[in-house]
This record gives structure tokens, sequence and C-alpha cells, in this order.
């Protein structure tokens, strides 16, 4: 199978005051269609520079980066590489242009030149998809931050990208907010079959991806499966990075009580692991 991302030595750096600042080191990694990854890292990790070359916004200073066969090498290949890998940003109003909903996602389709008896529909099917058609001609700014950042997943999904990247996307949402746009990345993933990339610094949302890519400094100390990704503690402390709620409760439980501790990513698994520990 032929990955549809796949980084070689990747490195990114950039000049500042005549010395250059080395940002990302030697990446190496894959993904393929249909994969839910999770970037996570703390602040200065490198985690957004990553994200922005995947999406031709930064341009590799070495190594190589091939989206979908496209090489990410300079300008011309840019056009190539964001037709199939969108992004959805930390702060919706700065990917929404329109004052509605409707004209929002259709600014997309007339910059792609879409046919304009086409507009109508994809708009409909994409607004569907994220649960935001019978608002479509509702004015953007009495939107909730959540319905804001659904509005620009439409957007986004009105591309028709193989790979979606979530740079921080539910940050700056309540739970509410967060939980809607969590709920649209797994939808989309399981039944569209859509990459999804979710770079988050809340460890509840890591549990759901399939993969989870940890970064410090520009490097990437491991990639796992989450459950042994929150297993290696001291990885996590090495990292700075904690792990789901639900996942420290049970941890500590076990320290403070002298059980055999298991890693539980959530409350049902907690309530099945307590019930064991109990005796049934």
């Amino acid at each position: 199978m032929q990955s549809l991302i796949d980084a070689n030595g990747l490195c990114f750096s950039y000049a500042k005051e005549g010395a250059n600042i080395d940002i990302l080191h030697n990446l190496n990694f894959s993904l393929n269609q249909g994969d839910f990854v999770a970037i996570v890292g703390h602040n200065g990790s490198g985690k957004s520079t990553l994200a922005k070359l995947l999406n031709a916004l930064f341009i590799p200073t070495a190594g190589t980066l091939v989206v979908d066969g496209v090489c990410v090498q300079d300008g011309q290949t840019a056009f190539e590489v964001r037709k199939n890998i969108g992004m959805v940003f930390q702060n919706p109003d700065n990917q929404i242009v329109a004052t509605l909903v409707d004209e929002d996602v259709a600014f997309v389709l007339e910059n792609l030149c879409v046919p304009s008896e086409d507009i109508a529909p994809i708009i409909d099917e994409t607004l569907k998809m994220v649960g935001m058609y019978e608002l479509k001609k509702s004015a953007v700014s009495k939107l909730s931050g959540g319905q804001k950042q659904r509005v620009a997943i439409a957007g986004i999904l009105a591309m028709k990208p193989k790979c979606i990247i979530f740079d921080e996307s539910t940050s700056m949402l309540d739970p509410i907010g967060r939980k809607e746009v969590l709920n649209i990345m797994k939808k989309l993933n399981c039944e569209h079959k859509t990459t999804v990339i979710n770079i988050t610094h809340y460890m509840e949302e890591v549990v759901f991806a399939d993969r989870v890519i940890v970064m410090k400094d520009g490097n990437i100390l491991k990639e796992d499966m989450p459950r042994n990704i929150f297993a290696d503690r001291e990885l996590l402390a090495k990292a700075n990075l904690s792990v789901p709620q639900v996942t420290e409760f049970f941890n500590l439980l076990c320290d403070r009580c002298n059980l055999d501790s298991k890693t539980v990513l959530d409350i049902d698994e907690c309530v099945s692991a307590l019930s064991d520990l109990l005796g049934g």
C-alpha cells in the first residue's frame, strides 16, 4: 500500500538575525489512507510547524515530504498538496470569510471553479455531514464556537480532501463544542475513510486515535498506540505530558492501594477494571 503521507529525514528551520533556528529535526513517519493519528507534545515541540509542512504552508529545508505522490518542495506543488490535505485551525474566526453559513462553503467552491449548478448540492451535503444544514442561512456571527468550527470543517469537506488536519481545533471551545468537533472527526474517519490528524493537548481526545506521535523539541520521541503511550510513564515525564483524567484516577488508586495497575482509557474500562480488582 502506497503511503498517503511519507516523511523521510524531514527538517525545517528559518533564518533569524543571520542565524538558522532549527525547529524540526530528521522526522521519519508514514500515514496511510484512513489512519486516525494524534500528534501530541508540549508547547514548542513543533506540532503546528509539522502541520504547516503537511499542508505545504511551509516548505521543508531538508529531507523529503511526499503527499499523495506529490513532493512538497516549492510553491509550484503547494496547490496539488492542499487539494488533498485540508486544515482546520485553532480559531474558526480566522478561517471563516462569509457572513452566512452557506455562503462560506460556497466561497471555497467558487475558488475551486466548481460549476455554479453543482455548488448548492455540495453545500447541502457538507453541511449535513457536520450537522449544520438546518442553520445554513444563519449569520455566522450568531453561532457558538463549536458551530463556527463545524462551518470551518464543512468548508474543508467541500474540497473533498483525503486528509484533514485539526490543528488544536478544539482548544478554544467549551466541552460541548469539543465533543461536537471530536464526533465529526470520528465520523469522517469511520464512515468516510478520511485520514484524520488531530494535533491536540487534550489527552481525552488522544484515546480515539489509532496511533499517537509524541514530539519534543522538534523530534519524534515515540510513535505507538494510545494505550502503550499512556502506559509509558517515563516517556510521558520526558515529554511533559499528562494522561486522561480517568487514567490518572485509576493509576493513583492502584498506587495508593498497592493494587496491580493496568492502563485504562475511558470510564467503561475503569469500571470494568475496578470490578475485576474488587472480585466482581
